[in-house]
């Protein structure tokens, strides 16, 4: 019987012995990527939690000043319609709070919102107060309490105390943001240092296996195995690291932009780099909530079509991702019809707080097969993020309109007006370009009230919405300034082409036919016109000289275009 020799059964101890030191040690590399993801994803949640509290403190500062606005011209007027956006303020305050509640555990956040709580019913209490005196006593009696300066004081309060705690939340956003590029970058040092040292053991167990394993003919399959599971391995390390650092950039990218077009470039963008070499489109339902819409796509493989229904596709219909690998999967109906040779493809749904925004789909070559199933984590991390960011995005737009549009007219209100008058006329001022300015008001609506009722003056001023809404430039601004009283901004528009245009506005008004109550409503309009430079270069300025040529509209016989007397 043969004896192996004693170098032999050394060689195979030493070898069995640098077999376990490499699976320890790719073991320990392999978990290194994993708790610097994690690491990585619970700055970016705690990041996602500062910024929405950001969002809904701003949110309740500026539905106050919303209110305020509403309060103040109703005490100034008398009419109910100014206490609209008081109304809608009022009724969105106190859900943001309590959402603010309940996001904070910091005793001392906690402590710094029951303030703001205080302050906040002390504050909607006095205009309250204000506006039940304005109805009961008339406007002498609220004026007084306003000229007392109490609102004035516990909107000062209000805003110190929210600008505190804006502040530590804007130091608190900077901290994460410098921990989360702190994590990238030391995921990039730890995979480089990972990477040198899995050369190191590499050459020497190359070393040890060449040296002790010479005389088998194993000895280059084994050293060939453990060469390409340490190349594999680093490459998933690298790859994981890029992702995680392009995953944060897009993160940051999505909360500096305030319109969903923006968000779906910049989506568009980052899953270029995310998932380089595959095709997506995203789609996002229309408000009707019937469609959705395409609104971005990349690479040459997005044959969708630009608006699918829901029921085209099953990742929407079942609120889940769905992976079609081959035909014997079920395939979505938008995608494209000849299903034989076609690559694999997924679609997720976005979805947030158990709705569902829309869903982003990714298109892959035949050749790319696996590609989706090597990168679920990542897909499913992709759409969460995308899903939230939009969410936000799209909450933000809606606070916006609710801010800036009149509910009943669908135009543009005086808050809106006032800002855009402003920075028209710094434009028209830099560029020398002239600017008009055409306010309207209807004329005997106080009659029309009285005989129809509010119903049929609403419906008036809603078709006379229509009019200018229809009849201006897709650059001229129209607004509702209060009751019947609107505005028309025209940029780049001299004081004699404003006036015939005012005439054509004019002429249609009083050609209008509203079926109210099986009557037959009509009325008309005066219009006062001015412009810049001719009649002054402030906003107030501008707006005397419309006014008081409406009045003398008025005076001269009503339905009549009136252009401002020369300065």
């Amino acid at each position: 019987m043969h004896t192996p020799p004693m170098t032999m059964i050394s060689s195979e101890s030493r070898i069995k012995w640098l077999a376990f030191i490499l699976l320890v040690f790719m073991g320990g590399v392999g978990t290194l990527p994993y708790l610097t993801n994690r690491s990585v994803q619970h700055t970016m949640a705690q990041l996602k939690v500062t910024s929405a509290k950001e969002r809904h403190y701003q949110s309740i500062l500026a539905l106050v000043v919303d209110a305020e606005t509403g309060q103040r011209g109703f005490i100034l007027t008398g009419k109910e319609e100014f206490l609209q956006p008081y109304h809608a303020a009022v009724s969105m305050i106190e859900p943001l709070r309590a959402t603010l509640w309940q996001e904070s555990t910091d005793p001392g956040e906690r402590e710094a919102l029951a303030s703001i709580k205080v302050s906040l019913d002390l504050k909607l209490g006095l205009m309250a107060e204000t506006i039940a005196m304005r109805r009961e006593q008339g406007f002498a009696a609220a004026e007084k309490v306003v000229a007392a300066g109490a609102g004035r004081t516990h909107m000062e309060i209000l805003r110190n105390l929210i600008g505190g705690e804006l502040s530590s939340l804007s130091v608190h956003r900077d901290e994460l943001r410098d921990k989360l590029t702190r994590g990238a970058r030391n995921a990039m040092y730890i995979s480089a240092a990972v990477n040198i040292a899995e050369m190191i053991l590499l050459a020497v167990a190359l070393l040890v296996g060449l040296r002790s394993l010479r005389a088998r003919a194993n000895a280059e399959r084994l050293a060939a195995e453990n060469t390409e599971a340490l190349r594999r391995a680093a490459a998933a390390s690298e790859l994981r690291n890029q992702q995680l650092a392009v995953s944060a950039d897009m993160l940051h990218a999505l909360e500096c932009v305030s319109t969903v077009e923006e968000a779906s470039l910049i989506v568009s963008t980052f899953c270029r780099k995310l998932v380089p070499g595959v095709s997506g489109s995203l789609y996002l339902y229309r408000n009707s909530r019937d469609t959705l819409e395409r609104k971005a796509r990349w690479g040459e493989l997005a044959d969708d079509a630009d608006v699918i229904e829901p029921e085209q596709c099953w990742a929407v219909r079942r609120g889940t991702v769905h992976f079609c690998a081959g035909d014997g999967d079920l395939h979505c109906r938008h995608g494209s019809a000849d299903h034989a040779g076609a690559g694999p493809r997924v679609c997720m749904p976005l979805v947030t707080q158990d709705a569902v925004l829309g869903c982003l789909t990714l298109y892959a070559a035949p050749a790319q097969h696996d590609i989706f199933d090597r990168q679920r984590e990542l897909l499913a991390t992709l759409s969460e993020e995308i899903s939230m960011s939009m969410s936000n995005i799209k909450l933000r737009e809606t606070l916006r309109l609710q801010s800036i549009i009149d509910p009943l007219t669908d135009l543009y209100n005086r808050r809106y007006m006032d800002e855009t008058l402003r920075r028209e006329l710094i434009r028209s001022q830099r560029s020398a370009k002239p600017l008009a300015i055409v306010v309207l008001d209807l004329d005997h609506f106080k009659r029309t009230n009285d005989t129809y009722g509010h119903d049929g003056g609403d419906t008036i001023l809603k078709r006379v919405a229509q009019v200018l809404l229809t009849n201006i430039r897709a650059c001229d601004v129209a607004c509702r300034f209060g009751g019947e009283e609107m505005v028309v901004l025209l940029p780049d528009c001299d004081i004699g082409l404003a006036a015939q245009r005012a005439e054509v506005i004019r002429g249609l008004i009083e050609a209008l036919q509203v079926t109210h109550g099986g009557h037959t409503v009509r009325t008309t309009a005066s219009l006062g016109v001015a412009g810049y430079p001719d009649h002054g270069a402030e906003p107030a300025a501008l707006f005397q000289a419309a006014d008081k040529a409406l009045y003398q509209a008025k005076h001269d016989g009503r339905n009549r275009v009136v252009r401002a007397a020369a300065r």
